[in-house]
Parts: structure tokens; sequence; C-alpha cells
């Protein structure tokens, strides 16, 4: 039998009625926005694939030798797979520790929410692990020093023409318009001292000149005929880069999971429209409500939604009596159509330290 452990007791009575903590949460993340969460009912499944190619080319109506006027038909280029792995974080509950911790800490509800922003946290790296990667994200451009966004004061620098020549290429593949443009907080602060843009801002939208620079003035300038409103989205999700102790040199070291890239993408519809989609990508997670878990009667799932669960069973080996939770995630970033995303690698020097600190060398 394990020895109980109090780790959270208040050795002295205190007045404690609160604790100093962060809030993690954040309505911006590429996992959710550019991954919109699509159930599947099992953790591998296909997808079929339009023969773009066929469907496009041109099919002159001219009979042939025979006298017969060409057949077409639908074509498909075969399949797309997903893969969804199996993530479980384990919580171990004490009564009896519970009941002599200070009530302000809730440990049962602090340790959910660890276990909860841990999962949140591996599917934003999960996502931004295949955003960055050019093997996937076909259609990209890798900006130099001078060309760089937050080469501010640079006439090679024009994070507009970029962005357009991006959007463009997303509707010359897709029919599409941009619906979302992930630009990492940091860079978003040099986009705001872009001479360039505040230039463009003066002289074509004939802005004053103390209007500071938004996510609608960059809209503007890119032109809604390539962006629909409200696609620029700031990213400023941060997360502690660092191993535990006694392996980190630093305590923490805060990092953007996005590194130094804007990505820009026309979003996908869960469950297609008409039979069809040809948007970028989704959060294919399994329902574990519906599908994934037995009718147990020892098991108390809590909550579940997009491919999360909570569940709770007895443990007799803790002094006392307690349960352990378990916190179960099922979910993978898919890309479904990777011509309906542009990705701008490099839009910043992450080795500026003096700018960013080391918070894009992720």
């Amino acid at each position: 039998m394990t020895a109980l452990q109090i780790q959270a007791r208040h050795v002295l009575k205190v007045d404690t009625r609160y604790v100093v903590a962060r809030r993690f949460k954040s309505d911006v993340l590429a996992s959710t926005i550019l991954f919109p969460a699509d159930a599947s009912e099992f953790r591998s499944d296909l997808v079929w694939v339009e023969d773009t190619a066929y469907t496009m080319r041109r099919q002159p109506a001219i009979a042939g030798p025979d006298g017969l006027y060409p057949t077409v038909q639908f074509r498909t280029a075969g399949q797309l797979q997903w893969d969804i792995p199996l993530r479980m974080l384990r919580i171990i509950n004490s009564d009896l520790e519970n009941a002599d911790t200070d009530t302000a800490l809730m440990p049962r509800r602090r340790n959910l929410k660890v276990a909860l922003f841990k999962h949140r946290l591996e599917r934003e790296i999960s996502a931004w692990t295949v955003l960055k990667n050019p093997a996937v994200m076909t259609h990209n451009v890798t900006l130099g020093p001078g060309a760089r966004f937050d080469d501010i004061s640079s006439t090679s620098s024009d994070p507009i023409a970029v962005m357009q020549q991006g959007a463009e290429e997303i509707m010359r593949e897709t029919g599409l318009k941009v619906t979302d443009i992930m630009i990492p907080q940091p860079i978003m602060r040099k986009l705001k001292q872009h001479e360039k843009i505040m230039s463009y801002a003066v002289n074509k939208l004939n802005l004053s000149k103390d209007r500071e620079i938004d996510g609608e003035i960059i809209e503007r300038l890119i032109g809604y005929d390539y962006v629909e409103p409200g696609a620029v989205k700031v990213e400023s999700f941060t997360f502690n880069n660092t191993p535990d102790s006694p392996y980190s040199a630093t305590q923490i070291s805060q990092a953007y999971c996005t590194g130094p890239n804007v990505i820009m993408a026309a979003r996908a519809v869960p469950g297609g429209t008409d039979g069809d989609d040809n948007g970028f990508g989704l959060g294919k997670y399994m329902a574990l409500l519906q599908k994934a878990m037995p009718d147990d009667p020892t098991v108390q799932i809590a909550t579940g939604n997009d491919g999360m669960g909570v569940m709770e069973f007895p443990n007799y080996d803790i002094a006392g009596g307690g349960t352990t939770t378990q916190v179960i995630s099922l979910w993978a970033p898919f890309v479904q159509n990777a011509k309906a995303a542009y990705a701008i690698f490099s839009a910043a020097d992450a080795s500026d330290t003096a700018s960013y600190g080391t918070s894009l060398q992720f």
C-alpha cells in the first residue's frame, strides 16, 4: 500500500482565500481554428480525394474516329488516411489528503485543470509541428534577411505583397478566400511598426497618420477579394519550454508554439458541404461519450468533448481510499488539402533575442 503523502497541506492556519495563478486560456489556437473539430467513428479511417487535375482539364466535345463523343466521369486520385493517437494523463486523488488541504487549493479541480491544459498544449504543439513542416506545407516561402516582416525599415520587406501572393495561390488552387491568417504576437507587433504598412495605410486607405495598424487594416491592404473579414488572428498562446528539474538550466522560458512563422489558410468545413470539401485541415477526434467508452458502472465519465474525456475509478490502494482520474485525449491534426494553405517561414528573425528573447525559437 502506498504511503500517504500530504503535499499541499498548510501547517499553520491562515486566511488563504485564493491562489496566485495564471489563467491558461486562449481563444486563438491553430489546433482549433486551422483544424476544426470533426468526429470520427474510428481511430484510423480514410477519405477520398478527387482527381482535380482531370476535372479541370479541357474536354473538347469533338467526335473521335469512331464518330462517338468523349465520355467523362468523376475520377478519384486515391485516399488519404488519418490515425488518431491515444494520450492519457493520470491523477491520484487521496480522500484524506484532500480533506486536510486548504480549501482554496481545491486539489481535485486544480489537478484536473493542469491535466486539461497539458492536453491542450500537446494538441497545439502537434498542430504547429504539422504547420512548420515544409514537406506538408508544400505552398510556402522562406524569407531571408532584409525581406522578413520584422525588417521594418527595409525597402525589400513588403509583408502585404507576400500575403497577397499567398492568398492568390490559395484561391487559384482551391477557389476559396483565405479565412485565417495566424500571426504570432511578436510578429504582429513588428507589423504595427512596419514603415511600408504604415505608408500603405495613409496613402492607399487614406487613414490618419495616428491610426494604429491592426488586423482590419492588414486585411484591407491585402484585399477582401483575397481574404474574408476577420481573417487576421493573433496567437498569443505561450508555454514553458523547459524540461522538469533537475534537468533544466532555467526554470521558465515562455515560448510560442508558432516559431517565427505565419500561416494562411482557407478553413475546412467539418463534414463537408454537399459531400465535398476543399479546405485545409480537420481536427479528427474520436467521440468518447458516443463510441469509445463501454457502459461500465465502475467508470464515471465526468465530461468529454472533441475527443477529450475525464474518467474516475475507485482507488483502494491509497490510505483512506480515493480515486484515480484519467484524462484521455483522442485527437489528431489531419491535412486534407495542403494547397488550401500558404506558409510564410522565417517571417521574423528568431535569433534576435533583443526583440523576442528565445520565445520564437521553438
